[in-house]
């Protein structure tokens, strides 16, 4: 299975020191939901748009939680 790394090589590593407080994790949130949006990745082998759109539907549904 591809990891993120592997599909979209500019992801950057985030550590959990990097989600100390609530507003560095609501902006880490949305960089990952831009980064994975469908829209963003139409030019992207069929494997990773599908992956990309299922990362993207997760991300959505968790917000929601």
């Amino acid at each position: 299975m591809a990891t993120l790394h592997q599909i979209w090589p500019e992801w950057e590593a985030v550590s959990l020191t990097d989600m100390l407080k609530p507003e560095q994790v609501t902006a880490l949130f949305k960089k990952a939901v831009i980064k994975v949006h469908p829209d963003k990745n139409r030019h992207r082998h069929f494997k990773e748009k599908y992956l990309s759109k299922r990362v993207f539907e997760l991300l959505n549904e968790s917000r929601k939680q």
